[in-house]
């Protein structure tokens, strides 16, 4: 048992641990997932088709309707909303904010479905969805004391301006299920593709690609605040924020397992994620290949300031830029632990950088595999 600078530091290195983070490839392949979410129980099914029309009554196999926004409107509370393949696009005003859809009731949202068949099981990929805000609005606002389900979609060109986070999809208070979904090319003041504040709720499944903040904003692929919900099987790739590439994270506990953040960029701190007065656990994650590209920036793979981070199973590999610390760890007038268990930290100049700055920072590794580190920890 070694003390050092806050550490409480033992390494043992098992073959087992190879195995950390490469059933992840997984996620490369084939993107959508078997074993969709299960709509709550509902009075009825309203169907959505780009060759429908919004007409009162519209919704069945013959008359469908042609907008996800009119379904919602004529929706009652434990509706399924089946959306056949085929591009929506345009944005419309409520309550003040303009997006393409505005969600504010217990539905399911599923893609994924065929016009001419919709006694067909819902097939994402052959039958693509696409919610296109053109640029003008968010996509989805979804808020509320409500558990909504989204499935099967791809949430694309939301950009609701400055001081507009959350633009492909902000989900305030809702505990929401989102899974199967593709986020696409969203650009926000924070959180490009998704915003959760003030919630619970599950991520499933889905793909964050190629979404951004503005050069002050954070949060590249998503930013929780106040949101203590489950992630699992999620993409989150080629972002880029000023800080938080991937993930940013405010008084958040999320639990995380098989995620992949890869070839994330921010400018100051965390390439991958950048989480304050947060508690993450992270299983069976990979942060790899993230980048910062101020030369001053701290932690290129995960910036965690205050909180207690838990990281499980999990590879922290080749994230590069700012000083070259692979995991940063800091405290202000509050407490910080890092806890890496069955780990591996390879491909950094420094694999873990702790700053206690006179306060209590602690990082305890156990079962850590350290891999072409030039320092493995300071």
């Amino acid at each position: 048992m070694l003390h050092r600078k806050g550490f409480q530091f033992s390494v043992s290195i098992f073959a087992a641990i190879l195995a950390v983070g490469l059933s992840l490839s997984a996620l490369g392949g084939s993107f959508w997932s078997a074993g969709p979410a299960h709509a709550q129980g509902g009075t009825g099914v309203i169907r959505v088709a780009a060759s429908g029309a919004d007409a009162a009554g519209c919704g069945s196999e013959a008359t469908p309707c042609a907008g996800v926004q009119f379904a919602v409107d004529q929706a009652q509370p434990g509706d399924d909303i089946w959306v056949a393949g085929g591009a929506y696009l345009g944005v419309q005003a409520r309550a003040g904010l303009t997006q393409s859809v505005y969600l504010s009731k217990t539905v399911v949202i599923k893609g994924g479905f065929s016009a001419t068949d919709w006694t067909a099981p819902p097939d994402p990929a052959a039958h693509s969805v696409i919610i296109n805000a053109g640029g003008q609005g968010r996509v989805f606002y979804v808020t509320g004391n409500i558990s909504p389900t989204i499935e099967g979609l791809f949430i694309i060109n939301g950009n609701a301006g400055l001081l507009r986070p959350g633009v492909g999809m902000y989900v305030v208070t809702a505990s929401a299920i989102i899974s199967n979904n593709q986020f696409l090319n969203n650009f926000a003041d924070q959180g490009g593709a998704l915003y959760l504040k003030n919630n619970t709720g599950r991520v499933i499944a889905n793909r964050l690609e190629n979404n951004a903040t503005v050069t002050t904003g954070g949060g590249g692929g998503a930013y929780l605040m106040n949101s203590h919900s489950l992630w699992r099987d999620n993409v989150i790739v080629g972002n880029v924020a000023s800080e938080g590439g991937g993930l940013y994270l405010v008084n958040s506990h999320p639990d995380m397992v098989n995620t992949l953040l890869k070839s994330n960029q921010a400018r100051f701190a965390g390439g991958g994620v950048f989480a304050t007065d947060s508690s993450p656990t992270m299983v069976n994650t990979a942060i790899i290949s993230n980048v910062l590209t101020s030369t001053t920036g701290l932690g290129a793979g995960v910036y965690q300031k205050n909180g207690t981070g838990r990281y499980l199973q999990s590879t922290l590999n080749g994230n590069t830029g700012g000083k070259n610390y692979g995991f940063y760890l800091s405290g202000s007038f509050t407490p910080a632990y890092a806890f890496f268990t069955n780990t591996i930290i390879s491909g950094h100049d420094t694999g873990v950088y702790v700053n206690d700055q006179g306060f209590s920072v602690n990082a305890v590794l156990n079962t850590v595999l350290w891999y072409g580190n030039i320092t493995n920890s300071v």
